[in-house]
């Protein structure tokens, strides 16, 4: 048997191949469209945290009857300018530097005729907002210096840095 011819003269296998080319060519595109769509990828998204802002520790009580050798219990809340609750361990206090002298013919009062003492253990998370959450447990003395204290005896104000963690 001979080899059959086209009309045009070409062998017939040609066509054939010529058939088998486009075939594959037609596949390869499928195949090339699946894996674009079936593919993977990875990536990565950059982001910012806000910053924390301070809580402001608070006294709520009022500091009365001081007097040479007694204290007065110190108590508060916080305020939380931040959008989320803030886990607060602990507060600690301590007397601002001042000196108030209403009778020149007195000692000054000073933040050493005072003293603070105790404990404060909050353990908890104080919730957005003002007047949030409490604490509790120190005592403020005026110390008994053996002078005269009477300018500190009515003192509007006394300097106390409370500090929270």
């Amino acid at each position: 048997m001979g080899i059959v011819r086209r009309a045009d003269g070409e062998p017939r296998r040609k066509r054939f191949a010529g058939i088998a080319l486009t075939v594959a060519a037609v596949l390869a595109g499928v195949g090339g469209a699946t894996a674009y769509w079936t593919s993977t990828g990875s990536g990565s998204v950059n982001g910012a945290s806000a910053t924390p802002q301070a809580l402001t520790v608070l006294v709520t009580s009022t500091l009365s009857s001081l007097a040479p050798g007694l204290g007065t219990a110190l108590s508060g809340d916080f305020t939380n300018p931040n959008p989320y609750p803030v886990y607060v361990n602990s507060v600690t206090a301590t007397i601002g530097s001042f000196s108030s002298q209403a009778n020149g013919l007195l000692p000054a009062c000073t933040g050493s005729d005072f003293s603070i003492t105790g404990t404060v253990t909050v353990n908890a998370e104080i919730p957005p907002g003002s007047n949030k959450g409490s604490w509790s447990g120190l005592t403020i003395t005026l110390n008994d210096s053996g002078l005269n204290q009477n300018n500190c005896i009515g003192l509007s104000s006394i300097p106390i840095t409370l500090t929270s963690n």
